[in-house]
């Protein structure tokens, strides 16, 4: 009823489109125009849950995925997501992955399967969001029995391009590639390397005091 209020039973269940709730408050939609919609006094959605795929906005009314949010830098500061807790347990991100069901999770079982990214976007020209840079998480070897090897790939979008380039790989066993897939050691480096213009790697030529080394070792300075 509108313009009215009155005082629920905190002990009784209330069911909208149901008349058999299972819970305190029961929703029951299989719409796309909402099983549930909280809007703010322009009338504008602050939180949006889809009957169909069940799919969950906040500030926005049309979510595409499981969860989307937005933040207007007209009327919010930036888009900050806090998660805190007391005590001396740290608050955790985790990005899961299994093979079978929700319901009934079974182990992975090869090299290269993704946990997850975090993938950073923008809004390019051609009115789609693209990758500007990623960091990834996946299997680096053979899954077994209480062990879960794993790897971070760090990667960014050259000028002209919209394809991601890995740059950067720290393995499960702790080497750390850059410009190689492969490293072989703590750090393996393919490409020219350059240490504060003192100390240059050139082609495979070691120039000190110099940034183009002639000479397999290429000392310049006095």
């Amino acid at each position: 009823r509108a313009n009215t209020s009155e005082a629920l039973n905190p002990n009784a269940s209330y069911g909208i489109g149901t008349a058999t709730p299972l819970s305190r408050l029961h929703i029951s939609d299989t719409s796309v125009a909402g099983a549930l919609l909280i809007t703010n006094v322009s009338g504008s959605a602050i939180f949006f849950v889809n009957g169909s795929s069940g799919n969950v906005g906040v500030n926005v009314a049309n979510p595409s995925v499981v969860l989307e949010t937005f933040a207007d830098p007209g009327n919010v500061g930036s888009p900050y997501v806090f998660v805190g807790r007391r005590a001396n347990a740290r608050p955790i991100l985790a990005l899961r992955l299994s093979l079978g069901t929700k319901d009934s999770p079974t182990q992975l079982t090869s090299v290269n399967q993704h946990f997850g990214s975090i993938a950073f976007q923008g809004y390019d020209s051609s009115g789609s969001w693209s990758n500007g840079a990623e960091i990834l998480g996946a299997t680096d070897a053979s899954v077994g029995t209480n062990e879960m090897p794993g790897r971070l790939i760090f990667s960014t979008t050259p000028s002209g391009s919209t394809a991601l380039q890995e740059r950067m790989r720290i393995t499960s066993t702790g080497n750390i590639g850059i410009g190689t897939t492969t490293p072989s050691s703590m750090l393996t480096v393919t490409g020219n390397v350059s240490l504060n213009s003192t100390l240059n790697v050139i082609s495979g030529n070691v120039g000190i005091g110099t940034i183009t080394p002639q000479a397999l070792l290429h000392i310049n300075g006095s």
